[in-house]
């Protein structure tokens, strides 16, 4: 059921955290990942599947991105993917995030990352313009957003 307000939707999800995460059935280079950032955790899914999991905002922007700013993706997507990453990095660390416009741009840049890939996300754009009071909020809103 869609919000009333913005301030309403704002306040009914919980706080942004900025989450980087590297999935494989083999857990060999997760644990040289780990080992060689010195941050992060592996966690294992009940089908197999392990993850390196950083979650600390102060290592995502000192040591996560830096890194991979050196050592570059050799996918063209994981560079356009991690290229989103880092900007959303960076609008939480001017805490931008924390009014409508910052989120709308983080939300809409979310959106690119991992196009259909089956991807599951507990809020999206949709949600969020659902909370706007109007379509000529809405209109207005996205028009301000430069993506």
């Amino acid at each position: 059921m869609p919000h009333k307000t913005l301030n309403n939707w704002l306040k009914s999800i919980p706080p942004l955290n900025l989450i980087f995460n590297v999935a494989q059935r083999d857990i060999s280079n997760l644990k040289i990942m780990k080992k060689y950032l010195g941050i992060g955790r592996l966690q294992t899914r009940k089908d197999g599947v392990h993850y390196y999991i950083v979650s600390k905002p102060d290592d995502i922007r000192n040591k996560l991105i830096p890194f991979f700013q050196r050592y570059n993706f050799l996918s063209k997507l994981k560079k356009k993917n991690f290229a989103i990453f880092s900007e959303v990095a960076n609008i939480m660390k001017n805490r931008k995030h924390l009014n409508g416009d910052g989120l709308l741009k983080i939300i809409m840049l979310r959106e690119r990352i991992n196009k259909g890939r089956g991807r599951k996300r507990k809020y999206n754009l949709h949600d969020y313009l659902n909370s706007q009071e109007s379509s000529e909020t809405i209109r207005q809103t996205l028009k301000k957003v430069k993506i």
